[in-house]
Formats: structure tokens, sequence, C-alpha cells
């Protein structure tokens, strides 16, 4: 028995030594439940395995089911694309006392509570899950203000350490300096959403989108994260009929940036219309959480402010 026990734990050691280790962890106040955060040594921000469970008020037990955690409940699989899948495997990680933990990207919270929310929307919520949908609402408005990702690092005090890095070198890393293989971006649901709120014809991905979707597209999405931003990527894209200006935006940084916007927009995009606004109401709310940035380094200054 006891030679196992040495196995055991040599097996043990030896997995340790490859798990990524916590260099930061801290308290996020979610909704009034205290959300325990990570980041590890490789930049990645993690929710602790029994946070996640808290938030969606679900027991951590169970493991997973068709690959989905058990807190994704089956009827909201067809709501959660194949692009997002990733984000709902376990991470197992080495924390900050050395002991082996696990827990789930920061990311998350915003897809599940999307997938509640477009499950609500297309009429597939049981009744058992009406709690689960008003906080996915909650949250959703609440993440819209301040990104995952900003609270994480706020909480754990990674903000602290993070290079003040000049605009140049910013611009670089959120840029990538050759054009990046082309993958959607943009959600369906971001411009179905555009079309509703401006009370025009349904859309469909079989016609060309109206013309001035593009102009509403660089000034609620590109200019929010900074006109700097945008001018480069129009430099980098004088035609917009052959290349996408999101192609290139950097897969480590600006991609991650640029989903985090997106799906805070569609978040107030739902809100607005499920409180019957239109277009106006809409662009008042996203001037008041989004205002317009002329130098993307004021995100970088807020945050370390």
């Amino acid at each position: 028995m006891a030679n196992m026990n040495i196995k055991d734990h040599a097996k043990k050691g030896g997995r340790n030594r490859w798990l990524p280790k916590a260099t930061h962890e801290g308290i996020l106040k979610l909704l009034d439940k205290k959300t325990h955060c990570i980041v590890l040594e490789d930049g990645r921000r993690i929710i602790s395995l029994r946070s996640v469970f808290k938030t969606f008020n679900s027991s951590p037990g169970g493991g997973v089911k068709d690959h989905y955690p058990r807190f994704v409940p089956k009827n909201l699989y067809e709501f959660i694309n194949e692009q997002d899948q990733g984000v709902l495997s376990v991470v197992q990680y080495i924390d900050i006392h050395g002991k082996e933990s696990t827990g789930y990207s920061s990311e998350i919270i915003p897809i599940v509570c999307s997938a509640y929310m477009n499950a609500y929307k297309s009429n597939k919520i049981r009744p058992d899950q009406g709690v689960r949908v008003d906080i996915s609402e909650k949250l959703i408005f609440a993440l819209s203000k301040v990104g995952i990702i900003g609270l994480v690092d706020e909480a754990t005090g990674y903000q602290q350490i993070r290079p003040r890095d000049a605009l140049e070198s910013y611009l670089n890393k959120l840029l990538s300096k050759e054009l990046a293989s082309w993958c959607k971006r943009f959600p369906d649901e971001f411009y179905e959403n555009i079309y509703k709120l401006k009370r025009w014809p349904e859309f469909s991905t079989s016609k060309n989108k109206y013309s001035c979707v593009g102009h509403y597209t660089n000034d609620i999405v590109y200019s929010r994260i900074g006109k700097d931003v945008l001018d480069e990527l129009k430099t980098r894209t004088p035609d917009t009929s052959k290349e996408s200006m999101h192609q290139w935006l950097s897969v480590d940084t600006g991609h991650p940036m640029l989903s985090q916007h997106i799906y805070s927009l569609i978040g107030l995009q739902r809100l607005a219309l499920i409180q019957g606004f239109g277009w106006s109401r809409f662009m008042d709310m996203v001037n008041a959480v989004y205002p317009i940035r002329e130098n993307a380094m004021d995100i970088m200054e807020k945050c370390q402010a």
C-alpha cells in the first residue's frame, strides 16, 4: 500500500509540473455573489469551478454531460456555437497555495448567459429556468459596462502590474502585421438586431447588407475601442469589399477584445429590443456605456488609474 501511495504521489507531482500556475487570485462580486477569480501565468483569466456553478444556481456535482458542464442544460446546446464550445472545457491549474484546482475560462459566463437569452427569445426555456434567465439578463447588463476580463484583473490586482505600453506597442499588440486567416467574427444576431432596431425588413445572410450598416459598425464597434485603431484599420483595408477590417486584428489580443465588445453590444441590443426601444434609444445606451474614444490608450490608462 505504501508503494502504491508513493507511485500515486509521483504521478500527481509529474502532472502538476505541467499545469499552469496561478499568479493572482481575488474575489469578484457578481450580483451579490462572491466569485473566486484567478489569473494564470499564461494570462488566462479563470473563474473557479464552484463559483461558476454558484453563479447559475447549480450544484457543483455531476461532472459533464454530452461534453457540456452540468449547469448547461440540453435545451441550450443549439444556442452555443462551435467557436465557443472550447470555453466550456474545465481548466486545471495550480493555485497560489500549490494545490491542484479546476475552473473555467471567465468567458464562460457571458457565453452561457447569451445562450439562456437566445433560448428565451426562441421560446425554448423550461418553466423551471426562469430564475436563470433573469440572472443571465442581469449579468449581461452588468458585464456590458465593464468586460469580464477587466473585472477579473481588478479583483485579482493584476492590473497593477500590467505594463504601461506606449500607444505604438499597444497597437502592435492589437493589430497583426500580416493579414489573418478569415473567420466569422460578427455573429448574425449582431446584424439581425440592427435591422430590428432600425425597423427595417428582416435581415438575411443571402442578401447584401444595407451600405450604411458598415458605417454603424465602425461607429458602435471600432470607434468605441479607439478611433486611432479604426483609423489604422481603414488604412490597412482600403477596399472593404475585398477584405474585412477585423482580419488585421491579432489573434491573441485583438480578436478577444473585439469578441468581448461585440457580445456586450449584443447584450445591449437585446435589452433595447425587450424594452421596445428603437435605434435612437439604443444609441443613447451605447453612448452612455461605451463613449467614443479618440485614443485606445484611454482604456489602458483608465484600468491602471
